[in-house]
């Protein structure tokens, strides 16, 4: 069957592990259906976090939570919140764009929030007041993220006989092309790409097999139905990479599924390729917020105080009501040591209640299907993988990469909601901040010359001694130094 349009309509998933199986459902986070033609594959999705139900740990995180700011707004400890202590409540958000981080705050109001009219807010009326503004506890973000040079003709480079087609020997040798490096920053953008060649032909594309047009995504809490596969994801504790497991269930449609040594899972579904990862939360998120916290009241003291009219930072700027617990408009170092130590520990793991799946549609070029993280360059990884996946799509297996079998490309991410990292614009990066910082070239990976902690140290990080760190290794560096 050729897809003629592919919505895929989902709660949650991720990557791992596949396996066939019997065993009886659980009860289901989510669905992720796949719709062409009046048909449907159904991925039936379950989220744990730390191996408990997702949803079951939401509620305690958002129970802990109230508790934890109620106890913070009520100064004078009397077990209520006048309008005063109640002002000082974060404002709601609503999340009108996660990929940007671009919120709504709601304007505050009393009267909404003391339920019962005595004057007063309990802890109860606290949550109920948020609970009015929460959003799903699942959301989903959909592109039509397209790499943008469909120009680049790889076969150019790579089509060493030039008989206009790419055997898996010639992709093998793909790694060559890091010769048109011409910046030495280990990637390869369009513009090198072009530099090194006057006349560049049409790109090598799909063709006879795509009847379909370009893929449509919607998203949904539940869709009924009998479903073909069943997708199982754990976010473990923090500085551990999450995990899935893909089973095929034996009532349902069959698949070609792959799954990856660094956790992430590939199926075909006709002519449609899914690749599925998930990210880990940012590590280290409650120590960046202290230590910046803590250089802004650094920065803003004067004769022993810091009060509400100095020149403070963003963060205490944002927080100084919530940490002036006496309401005397100064903010003592033991305030704030008590908010960065009790209270912005649950702020995190609170944002983090919500499971955020992203779906991009990535094109159709050989291009496309190498550039895995979708930043319009190739880098070493992508270099060297070449290979690997393009025996994945040689759907015949004669080790030759016709046109037609070039697949559409589809990625899904998943990854739990993040407070913001301080001082950064745009969605946290996923992981150690120090991988971050250290990759100079922004293409997910650490080389040796990128990499700050010697070469010894190097080449132990490097498990697969592919000459890069890449997010699951830096993950273990973490682990171990938790």
């Amino acid at each position: 069957m050729r897809f003629a349009s592919i919505a895929f309509v989902f709660g949650v998933l991720t990557a791992c592990s596949f396996e066939a199986a019997t065993a009886q459902l659980a009860a289901p986070f989510g669905e992720l259906v796949a719709r062409s033609d009046g048909h449907f594959h159904r991925f039936q999705l379950e989220v744990t976090i730390r191996g408990k139900d997702a949803r079951e740990h939401f509620e305690r995180v958002d129970q802990a939570y109230i508790a934890k700011l109620f106890k913070q707004l009520d100064g004078n400890r009397d077990g209520a919140l006048n309008e005063s202590e109640a002002r000082k409540a974060p404002a709601p958000r609503l999340d009108t764009d996660l990929q940007t981080s671009a919120n709504a705050n709601v304007a505050f109001n009393f009267r909404v929030m003391d339920e019962d009219g005595d004057g007063t807010a309990s802890a109860e009326e606290l949550r109920s007041y948020y609970d009015f503004f929460k959003s799903s506890d699942y959301q989903v973000v959909v592109r039509d993220q397209t790499a943008g040079i469909e120009s680049i003709a790889l076969t150019d480079f790579l089509d060493a006989n030039r008989d206009r087609k790419l055997s898996i020997a010639e992709l093998a040798a793909a790694r060559d092309l890091l010769k048109l490096d011409l910046d030495g920053n280990d990637v390869i953008d369009g513009d090198e790409f072009r530099s090194a060649s006057e006349t560049v032909r049409p790109e090598f594309v799909a063709r006879t097999n795509h009847s379909a047009g370009p893929l449509q995504f919607t998203g949904k809490r539940r869709i009924g139905g009998v479903a073909d596969f069943r997708l199982v994801v754990d976010f473990p504790a923090n500085a551990r990479m999450p995990t899935l497991k893909v089973i095929a269930l034996p009532t349902g449609d069959s698949a070609v599924i792959t799954m990856g040594a660094k956790g992430e899972a590939f199926m075909l579904l006709d002519d449609t390729r899914l690749r599925i990862r998930a990210l880990p939360d940012p590590a280290r998120l409650h120590e960046q917020y202290k230590n910046s916290m803590l250089k802004e009241y650094a920065a803003a003291m004067q004769s022993g105080r810091v009060r509400n009219t100095d020149q403070l930072g963003e963060l205490l700027r944002e927080r100084f009501r919530a940490i002036d617990s006496t309401g005397d408009e100064v903010l003592s170092v033991n305030e704030l040591e008590s908010y960065v130590n009790q209270l912005i520990p649950q702020q995190i793991e609170h944002s983090a209640s919500k499971i955020q799946v992203t779906a991009s549609s990535t094109g159709t070029s050989l291009f496309d299907v190498l550039d895995t993280n979708r930043d319009s360059r190739l880098a070493v990884r992508e270099l060297q993988a070449a290979a690997v996946i393009a025996k994945r799509i040689d759907t015949n297996g004669d080790g030759v990469i016709q046109e037609t079998e070039v697949p559409r490309s589809v990625e899904i991410t998943i990854r739990r909601t993040s407070m913001p990292i301080p001082y950064q614009v745009g969605i946290p990066d996923p992981g150690p901040p120090w991988f971050a910082r250290m990759d100079r070239n922004r293409d997910g990976d650490l080389s040796a010359a990128e990499f700050l902690g010697g070469l010894g140290l190097f080449r132990r990080a490097d498990k697969d001694g592919d000459g890069l760190i890449d997010l699951a290794e830096a993950m273990l560096i973490e682990a171990a130094n938790d």
